[in-house]
């Protein structure tokens, strides 16, 4: 639970605290978002350790996440936004009023330090959603080169699978394990 699980700039996050920070979220996705597995959540944030405790939150609210580059065009956005049809949209201060904008304030948006600043219900059970491996985890779409990008849904199942055969093809043990992130959260091979 210490071991260095997010670096991002000078922020360190442990497993302990990484932990504790998507908890909260999914708590509050569940508490007042109402998300249930196969919901939809999306991510509007710029590159952060938020970007990972926001997805982590999701998945454990039984939510999946849809991440959503800040630099997409504002049409792509709310294309992405409409068709996916997120429950909630969770961002960060300096996008919130884009966010807004661009959601049509159909949507509620949230920012991500808020919810973690906000006070945690603590007769709460811990999060633990009822989940199979094949509710969704994510929904990533594609570049839309043939038209409108299309949202492809991938399931817990083949998201353990790519993980488990990265570990295989690349003998990695919990101890090896450095990932330095250089793709876009909305790019799947985040």
């Amino acid at each position: 639970p210490e071991n260095i699980a997010v670096v991002f700039e000078d922020i360190r996050l442990t497993y302990r605290e990484l932990n504790e920070r998507s908890d909260h979220i999914a708590r509050y996705l569940r508490d007042v978002h109402g998300i249930q597995p196969e919901d939809r959540a999306g991510l509007l944030l710029d590159r952060s350790e938020q970007m990972v405790v926001g997805a982590l939150g999701i998945m454990k609210s039984g939510g999946a996440y849809v991440p959503m580059d800040i630099f997409y065009p504002p049409d792509r956005i709310r294309h992405i936004l409409e068709s996916s049809d997120c429950k909630v949209l969770l961002t960060e201060r300096k996008l919130f009023e884009m966010a807004q904008s661009l959601s049509d304030n159909k949507l509620p948006v949230e920012d991500i330090r808020d919810i973690q600043s906000a006070p945690a219900a603590s007769d709460l059970p811990q999060v633990r959603a009822a989940l199979s491996s094949n509710n969704l985890a994510y929904v990533i779409y594609t570049s839309g080169s043939t038209g409108l990008p299309k949202g492809v849904m991938v399931a817990h199942k083949s998201l353990v699978n790519v993980s488990d055969a990265y570990r295989n093809a690349y003998r990695l043990d919990q101890f090896d394990v450095r990932l330095l992130q250089m793709a876009s959260m909305s790019f799947d091979v985040f």
